[in-house]
């Protein structure tokens, strides 16, 4: 399509080059060499450059994905002694729309259940966790990120284990919750994703502490966070395809 677009092009400019007296085609020429060929040849020359840069930052983004999967694995095995996570599998997805109005927005992705994606999938970026699948279709799917009111996950602090409960107001800001007054909390500390989270494996960022409330009850306190990553200023996420095994839950409610 591009070549012979380019051979039109160029029919054209040498009928206009050959019509006329020698003097004529020569102005012609060096006006047109100014005005049209050497312009259009820089524009296709950039177009070029510019998707050859595109191509690169998705190559680029797709082994900071491995990346990403594979450090949080290999934190969790010496840790752990052995692999907490399950799943061998992700596909990154552009965010193609919105759903909802300002913090209260799902995002719309361009990858759905043709891609094996499924409701409750986690959603991550290089930098820490966007949200969870909500809804597969054939085509697209939409991520319900973790600044909407109704999410919540349940996180601890990296350093001592300290478990909360991650829940976002309407202005879209996140806390970690339900902390017992006077438990060791700082400014500073790093958040990541539980074991009793039911939609991600442990030990993926979230944020830091940015700031510690005390509640009128002065039982519990809540620390709002910083995250890592901001959902609604992300173009590509990271799908996990990953489900955490809650076969234990099912006998428990058996018992």
């Amino acid at each position: 399509m591009k070549r012979s677009f380019e051979f039109i092009i160029y029919l054209l400019l040498g009928l206009i080059l050959f019509a006329g007296n020698t003097a004529q085609k020569q102005n012609k020429s060096e006006f047109l060499g100014k005005t049209i060929y050497y312009p259009f040849i820089s524009s296709l020359n950039r177009i070029d450059e510019i998707l050859k840069v595109d191509l690169h930052n998705k190559e680029l983004l797709k082994k900071v994905s491995s990346q990403t999967i594979e450090l949080n694995s290999l934190q969790n095995a010496v840790e752990a002694a052995e692999l907490q996570t399950n799943f061998t599998d992700y596909i990154i997805a552009d965010i193609i729309g919105y759903t909802g109005e300002f913090q209260q927005r799902n995002l719309i992705l361009n990858t759905g259940i043709k891609d094996s994606i499924e409701v409750d999938f986690p959603v991550i970026s290089s930098n820490g966790i966007v949200g969870k699948i909500v809804l597969s279709s054939g085509n697209y799917s939409v991520l319900l990120p973790f600044s909407h009111s109704s999410f919540q996950l349940g996180i601890m602090l990296k350093h001592n284990k300290l478990q909360g409960l991650m829940k976002s107001d309407v202005l879209g800001n996140s806390f970690m919750t339900l902390i017992k007054n006077g438990s060791e909390i700082s400014i500073g500390d790093t958040v990541v994703t539980s074991n009793i989270s039911r939609i991600f494996p442990k030990g993926y960022p979230v944020g830091t502490i940015s700031k510690i409330i005390e509640s009128s009850d002065k039982v519990h306190m809540k620390a709002q966070i910083k995250p890592f990553t901001d959902p609604l200023n992300v173009d590509k996420v990271i799908i996990l395809k990953y489900k955490k095994d809650t076969k234990y839950e099912i006998e428990l409610d058996k018992s």
